[in-house]
């Protein structure tokens, strides 16, 4: 956890514990059944542990007031605390980045990477908080509002979504796992553009607020947690369901654009896609090449047209295919092999 000085106690560290460990399981059961089974167990008593920990602190901590002048439960970052850190100051270590830090990069919304149930009330309201006030009022977003967007009322939309540490946020994903793509490309791209640095080959750095030779360039954690952040755009397992073109942007398919994705490696195998719109002709076509290696539950294809019309129908290989969700633009493959052709009508 870099440089803080006392990480056995935050859920974030727990939950990366947990992850691997549930991660670990999925793989051994494909060759050692029984074996994964164990750990599989093992993983959700560490995931209810984590879970009720949660419960108590939060209960045991204040409501914070957020932006609409309504109030939230907060989840402080560890257990035992009776609010967050900014309020009691930074016992742990770290100082250099704040108390603040704690609270918000490496606070409570891990918990939203699969401990918590992507529709959890108590998750809902701690990204409010986060949003709302730590990402929102903060040094580094208002030094970067006064140098870059000095007359631009909006600008906390678009310089807002981290506060410190962009690599060891969680919100992106956090948004992504409960569906919520606006707020998710919000966050990935703002903490993109904080820590790239275009003159250096584009180098991530350590802290936006790190310029100049030698402060913190290419720092390998920064690059690898913008690659899952930008894969989980475009292909994310979610249990024994594959995401395709999950949170592509809308603009993304305007007419004639498309969105491409060739050799992309998933937990059942090799896949690949082209999608191509055809907006001015109420069309977007999608071919598909199937993962072989292991079947999943169902692959979900999503369409985010750039009007965000609803979906008329849709064919595959030129037959009509029923089973989509056209309130979240989902075509839901199930049942099928090999290499397939989608085209949905608006």
């Amino acid at each position: 956890m870099g440089d803080y000085a006392d990480w056995r106690c935050l859920y974030q560290t727990s939950v990366f514990y947990w992850r691997g460990l549930q991660n670990a399981a999925e793989a051994i059961a494909e060759l050692e059944p029984d074996t994964g089974a164990r750990y599989r167990d093992e993983a959700e008593r560490l995931r209810q542990a984590i879970v009720r920990a949660a419960d108590r602190s939060s209960a045991l901590a204040p409501v914070i007031r957020v932006s609409d002048g309504t109030y939230r439960r907060s989840i402080p970052p560890a257990p035992y605390l009776r609010g967050l850190f900014s309020q009691i100051g930074n016992p742990f270590g770290g100082a250099h980045a704040g108390s603040l830090v704690m609270d918000s990069d490496l606070g409570a919304a891990a918990l939203g990477l699969g401990v918590l149930p992507a529709d959890d009330p108590r998750l809902d309201e701690w990204l409010d908080v986060l949003e709302d006030n730590l990402y929102r009022d903060n040094w580094v977003v208002r030094r970067h509002t006064a140098a870059r967007q000095p007359s631009n009322p909006e600008a906390w939309f678009s310089i807002g979504g981290y506060y410190y540490q962009c690599g060891y946020s969680q919100s992106a994903l956090a948004h992504l796992l409960r569906d919520d793509v606006p707020n998710y490309l919000r966050s990935s791209f703002n903490q993109y553009a904080a820590d790239v640095d275009p003159d250096k080959w584009y180098q991530f750095r350590e802290h936006p607020n790190r310029t100049g030779e030698g402060n913190g360039g290419d720092k390998t954690f920064e690059v690898g947690a913008f690659l899952e952040r930008m894969r989980a755009m475009f292909v994310m397992e979610d249990t024994r369901q594959l995401w395709l073109a999950r949170a592509t942007p809308r603009a993304w398919l305007a007419q004639g654009k498309k969105v491409s994705v060739k050799n992309a490696p998933s937990c059942f195998g090799t896949v690949a896609y082209e999608i191509v719109s055809d907006v001015d002709h109420a069309a977007i076509r999608a071919t598909v090449e199937l993962p072989s290696r292991t079947a999943p539950q169902a692959v979900l294809l999503r369409f985010r047209h750039p009007q965000a019309a609803p979906i008329k129908s849709v064919q595959l290989d030129g037959k009509p295919w029923p089973d989509l969700d056209r309130d979240k633009e989902l075509i839901v493959l199930k049942g099928l092999q090999g290499t397939v052709i989608v085209r949905a009508d608006y």
